[in-house]
């Protein structure tokens, strides 16, 4: 009897033993799981960040591309306008070469 008793203490020792290993389990489980749940929402809101980042990289690309063609349409004006002037001074200076050619052979 006292074998069978030792025995059954041992038994019951090993059970103690093995349901607190899996009490201790179970709580590094929740743990753990509390801890994805954590990396879940956190990468979430990481996310929403980085597409409004995007979106306002978008949109300041567009921004730019609207003003690099203002300022080529621009440039575009000033050359048209720059050889009108340059146009305009050409016809001046033969103007004014024909009125020196026609003075020097009233002179003559």
């Amino acid at each position: 009897s006292k074998n069978l008793q030792e025995e059954r203490a041992h038994y019951q020792t090993q059970l103690k033993t093995k349901e607190d290993a899996a009490v201790a389990c179970e709580a590094r489980c929740s743990k753990m799981k509390a801890e994805l749940e954590d990396m879940k929402n956190k990468a979430k809101k990481f996310r929403a960040i980085a597409k409004k980042m995007k979106d306002q990289c978008k949109a300041k690309v567009v921004q730019l591309l609207q003003q690099v063609k203002a300022q080529d349409l621009a440039a575009a004006r000033l050359k048209e306008l720059l050889l009108e002037a340059q146009e305009g001074l050409t016809a001046q200076r033969n103007q004014a070469t024909q009125r020196i050619h026609a003075a020097e052979k009233r002179e003559e």
